[in-house]
C-alpha cells in the first residue's frame, strides 16, 4: 500500500510526499500521542472549569449576605446544596481525570513508565496533605 503525506505551506502551495510502511506508523504513532494528551488536557480544563464555578459561587454568596441579613432557614440551605454541589462536581471531575490518566497510562507506556508514574502519584499523596485530604474527601 502507498501512503503520502501532504505538506502545506504559508503561501498557500502544498506538496505531496509517499512515504513508506515505517513513516507512517510513525506518524499515526505522534498523532495518537498528540490525542492521548489532548484528551487529558480536556478533563484537565473541565477539573479547573469546576473550581472557577466553586469559587465563583464562594464570592457571589459571600457578597450577598454580606449585603443582607439571614431571614430564614433557604437562605442557609439553599447555597449549602449548592456549595456541596459545586464540591461533588470538583470531586468528581478530579477523580475522573485521575483514573482515566492511570488507565491510560498503564494501557499505553512500559512497565517502567507505569511504575514510575504509581510511585510518583505515592509520594504526592504521602507528601502533601491536601492531596491526601482531597483523595480521602473524593473516596468519603
Amino acid at each position: 500500500m502507498n501512503y503520502y503525506i501532504n505538506y502545506y505551506y504559508d503561501n498557500g502551495h502544498t506538496t505531496l510526499k509517499e512515504i513508506c510502511q515505517d513513516e507512517y506508523d510513525e506518524i499515526y504513532e505522534a498523532r495518537d500521542l498528540i490525542l492521548f494528551f489532548h484528551y487529558f488536557e480536556e478533563l484537565f480544563e473541565i477539573t479547573k472549569l469546576n473550581v472557577y464555578d466553586y469559587w465563583k459561587l464562594y464570592l457571589e454568596t459571600t457578597e450577598k449576605y454580606r449585603l443582607n441579613i439571614i431571614k430564614t432557614s433557604d437562605d442557609i440551605l439553599s447555597p449549602v446544596i449548592l456549595f456541596n454541589q459545586k464540591l461533588a462536581n470538583i470531586l468528581t471531575a478530579f477523580q475522573s481525570y485521575q483514573d482515566h490518566l492511570s488507565r491510560n497510562i498503564d494501557n499505553i507506556y512500559s512497565k517502567e513508565a507505569k511504575e514510575f508514574f504509581h510511585k510518583e502519584c505515592s509520594k504526592v499523596y504521602d507528601n502533601y496533605f491536601s492531596y491526601r485530604f482531597f483523595a480521602r474527601l473524593r473516596n468519603y
